[in-house]
């Protein structure tokens, strides 16, 4: 069943909920969406996981690293003034705010009605009339076939059980020539361990700071719903499933800036030459901590 009609026309659900979209999985599916959905919604701390803070001083290293992850995969979307861009799994609107600045208008889905909220409140200190914000599903997208310009999306479709038909569903909803951008987590240093370098970490930041870099138990609340731990190999094999032509590769990340404690990041600002020196050698690209893939669209 088709979540959108053959003339192309905008669908009614487009600006709805995401209730019409659960309705049309079955079983074990719908549950694990809901309860994932429910979860999101109720989570006190939603920036933790990519920011690494809640009401602590802001940890400068990885807001570095976000506005530069931000502008790489804007380069390699080609988004620019006047570009109609759909960003799937926006969720509180990290990235979203700088996308915002670059493109004509942007369209954040999400599962997650908090995340939303929070999102808008982030875009009401840009003053922007250029962004729309949608609750719906990630793998079944409101829109019409051949929207827009550009599909961009950041760690979602590692939480998704069907990752090429997530992604051919971003492929129906591209014009001809328009690029879809995915990164996620590098499953090359799978998250078993990313905990162990982070504990370790963690314990030492204690032991010579006297504070934690994070609270622990937020790391971890979402662990029991569907997270793959995929590799470069496995998301260009999943764009080539679902007939998305791969263009270009990017590694990016190696400090795992959440577990520096806020207080001494402004003061780090080296860490932002060493991931670029790093992300250049060949033998060590493999194991950086995100990797993203540019695929362009051919109807």
């Amino acid at each position: 069943m088709s979540n959108h009609n053959e003339t192309g026309s905008p669908n009614r659900r487009e600006e709805g909920s995401s209730a019409g979209c659960l309705a049309l999985q079955s079983g074990k599916e719908v549950t694990n969406k809901i309860a994932q959905k429910n979860y999101y919604d109720s989570c006190d701390n939603f920036d933790i996981l990519e920011l690494g803070t809640t009401d602590r001083p802001e940890n400068e290293c990885r807001k570095r690293f976000i506005s530069r992850r931000a502008k790489t995969i804007a380069k390699l979307a080609g988004i620019e003034a006047g570009s109609t861009v759909l960003e799937v799994g926006c969720g509180t609107g990290i990235y979203t705010v700088h996308w915002l600045k670059s493109s004509g208008k942007i369209c954040g889905l999400d599962i997650s009605r908090g995340m939303l909220a929070r999102s808008r409140e982030k875009i009401k200190k840009i003053d922007s009339d250029d962004l729309l914000l949608i609750e719906g599903d990630s793998e079944q997208l409101p829109f019409r076939n051949q929207r827009f310009d550009a599909v961009l999306s950041v760690n979602t479709i590692e939480h998704l059980d069907n990752v090429p038909a997530a992604l051919r569903e971003m492929k129906r909803v591209c014009r001809n020539g328009s690029r879809i951008v995915v990164s996620v987590p590098n499953g090359n240093f799978s998250a078993k361990h990313r905990a162990k370098l982070m504990q370790t970490i963690e314990w030492l930041t204690t032991r010579l700071f006297g504070v934690h870099a994070s609270p622990e138990p937020a790391r971890s609340r979402g662990d029991n719903f569907t997270h793959q731990d995929l590799s470069m190999n496995d998301l260009t094999g999943a764009f080539t499933e679902a007939g998305i032509r791969v263009e270009q590769k990017r590694f990016m990340g190696f400090i795992p800036h959440q577990t520096i404690p806020p207080g001494i990041t402004r003061y780090l600002t080296w860490t932002d030459i060493m991931e670029r020196v790093f992300e250049m050698i060949p033998g060590l690209r493999s194991v950086a901590g995100v990797i993203i893939v540019c695929g362009v669209v051919d109807l």
